[in-house]
């Protein structure tokens, strides 16, 4: 249970640290684009919530948490 809070408060403190820091925004657009596209082609993709069945995650968070934790389908 620990683990996965520390992954989740790890994730969205990355996805902070990418709307307020723009030289860091600015690196991993390119990034984030590439995988919000791989994303939204996945059977797991719900794009009514733009939230992934498999790992739970909003995964216009998740990509811009680039960081964080790789897909749990290993499709990036």
């Amino acid at each position: 249970m620990t683990k996965i809070i520390k992954h989740i408060i790890k994730g969205y403190a990355l996805w902070i640290w990418y709307v307020i820091w723009k030289p860091y925004r600015d690196k991993q657009k390119d990034e984030v684009q590439r995988k919000i596209e791989i994303c939204e082609k996945c059977q797991y993709f719900d794009p009514t919530f733009r939230m992934c069945f498999l790992c739970k995650c909003f995964m216009d968070v998740k990509v811009k948490s680039a960081n964080a934790e790789d897909c749990y389908g290993e499709k990036w």
